[in-house]
């Protein structure tokens, strides 16, 4: 009688236990909707749950860069570490003969930190991407475009303080090549498009060995938002114009976060010659959940991080049914009624 009643507290305990699993809500059953927010500046909540904790909270900003041999090793580990595998792939796609580069660098820290520090204001961040290029390709001349006189204005005298050989310009400025090896647009946008135009076609009619690198660091040419009837005002041609220059360009290296409902934090991460890779934020590091040789659509995002999130939710189920198969074998050890018969629940 004395082994009895600590067996029935066991027994308790691991009704208790099933009750609680069975009464926990599942994410997958609220209605299908939109889940998936592209941003120009990514999403990451300040202070998230462990379970989706950006591996800037535990092994480097970003989590990898580590060289502990999981999905994520090849993810920058801080923002420095990301400027420079931006350089790298630039000068590995360079040395492939490509001519007509992109890079996008959509990180957090760019907005939220250069609110602190105007280093890490986004037009700083990717200039230091053409000068680690450039001093890795061993470029001497080479010229960093900015938006609008005022915004090169704003920087040249920061970039020179630098140590920076780049000549400063603006895309509002008439288009002129002088003897160039790189041209660096930074943040173009549909303002400058018609002169970014008229640089590559000046590139183009240049003999193919004396043609100067042409880089595009995160254009904002407005195209993806455009349905077709002209973003902003601005005429749909135009953007149909802009398309049509940026695909003429290889990718060399990406980097952006996609907020997620559904699964939190999402990276879509690309570095030449590899393929495009998209990660989830789990158990505190990024799982690599797909891989492509093109860059995916939203949609493909969004079936990725759907059938992740199910899996995930499967494994939970089959858990919870194990800890159920275990706490009926024990009372039927013990010779007592299951919870789970309806003679149980009649009583």
């Amino acid at each position: 009688m004395g082994l009895r009643v600590p067996l029935l507290a066991v027994a308790a305990l691991g009704l208790s236990l099933v009750a609680y699993l069975a009464s926990t809500p599942s994410p997958l059953s609220s209605p299908v909707r939109s889940t998936l927010s592209r941003c120009s500046t990514p999403i990451i909540h300040r202070d998230p749950p462990r379970s989706q904790v950006p591996p800037s909270r535990m092994a480097g900003r970003w989590g990898g860069g580590g060289g502990g041999g999981g999905d994520d090793e090849d993810l920058p580990a801080d923002l420095r570490q990301a400027t420079e595998q931006a350089g790298d792939a630039l000068l590995s796609a360079s040395k492939k003969g490509e001519t007509f580069l992109r890079v996008g660098l959509l990180i957090e820290e760019m907005s939220r930190g250069a609110k602190q520090n105007q280093d890490l204001a986004e037009p700083r961040v990717l200039s230091r991407v053409a000068d680690v290029f450039a001093r890795k390709a061993g470029i001497e001349k080479f010229k960093i475009f900015f938006p609008n006189v005022g915004t090169s204005m704003q920087h040249k005298k920061w970039l020179t303080e630098q140590g920076s050989k780049a000549e400063i310009s603006s895309l509002d400025r008439p288009p002129v090549l002088d003897g160039e090896e790189l041209l660096v647009f930074v943040q173009p946008d549909i303002f400058g498009l018609k002169n970014a135009m008229k640089y590559v076609s000046l590139c183009n009619d240049l003999p193919y060995e004396d043609r100067p690198v042409v880089v595009l660091l995160n254009e904002n040419f407005g195209e993806q938002e455009d349905k077709g009837d002209g973003f902003l005002g601005v005429p749909a041609m135009e953007t149909v114009q802009a398309r049509r220059l940026k695909s003429g360009f290889t990718v060399a290296y990406y980097l952006e976060q996609v907020l997620s409902r559904q699964s939190g934090i999402i990276v879509l991460f690309k570095q030449y010659p590899k393929k495009w890779r998209t990660f989830v934020a789990d158990e505190g590091q990024y799982k690599l959940v797909s891989e492509d040789i093109k860059e995916p659509s939203e949609e493909l995002l969004y079936e990725v991080v759907t059938e992740f999130a199910k899996q995930k939710q499967a494994n939970k189920l089959w858990q919870s049914f194990r800890w159920k198969r275990q706490v009926e074998g024990l009372l039927e050890n013990l010779g007592l009624p299951k919870p789970f018969q309806e003679d149980y629940k009649k009583k």
